[in-house]
């Protein structure tokens, strides 16, 4: 079994310093993207690529934009992607036999907190938004997703993404912080985190 090492931040006087230098202070608060930003993770456990789950605490103003994707490997098209297109969110991926897609019909571009979950095993993939949840099946009989090394939050270094913030992020059950970031571009803070009472707050937070 392969194990990918992680870059882990420094922390120095109470701050971390993430991005592909560490050499970006961040001060422990919800990240803010601005339509060119993204963070950069390592693929937690890469190994296990038959499944994915995924959690996302996030709220957009912006009509469109990446909000998450796999990177691609070089010998393979396979891909996740999930992001905003006129003010819905939609999910797409890819296991070799060509894409399938699902769209969430209510609007998430209102600047209000809102919670995802993806559930991908083989083929099959359930998304749910809030309280919204609907289910596809890629075509084919591929049911192996076979990505690079690295996530993409926020948008990436060649597609626009999102206006707005993410709160939390987990990948397989494991929650990732600003301290798993191995790059990043054009990261703000967001003016508010989700409030304790919400039923979408949960206990891990991406800072």
């Amino acid at each position: 079994k392969q194990w990918y090492q992680r870059r882990v931040a420094i922390t120095a006087g109470g701050h971390n310093f993430v991005g592909d230098k560490c050499d970006v202070q961040w001060n422990r608060q919800t990240p803010r993207f601005n339509g060119n930003s993204f963070l950069k993770f390592l693929n937690p456990d890469n190994s296990t690529n038959e499944d994915l789950m995924l959690a996302i605490v996030f709220k957009v103003t912006s009509k469109s934009g990446l909000l998450f994707s796999t990177e691609l490997s070089s010998q393979h098209p396979d891909y996740v992607e999930i992001g905003i297109s006129k003010g819905r969110l939609y999910m797409t991926f890819e296991l070799g036999a060509g894409p399938a897609f699902l769209e969430c019909p209510r609007y998430v571009d209102d600047g209000k907190w809102h919670f995802l979950h993806l559930t991908l095993r083989g083929n099959h993939a359930v998304l749910m938004v809030d309280r919204w949840a609907s289910e596809v099946v890629s075509p084919g009989q591929r049911n192996t997703l076979n990505v690079g090394p690295y996530l993409y939050l926020g948008g990436s270094p060649t597609e626009p993404g999102i206006t707005g913030c993410v709160e939390s992020l987990s990948v397989r059950d494991e929650p990732l912080t600003m301290s798993d970031t191995v790059a990043s571009s054009n990261i703000h803070y967001c003016e508010d985190n989700v409030p304790e009472n919400s039923i979408y707050k949960l206990k891990y937070r991406l800072k």
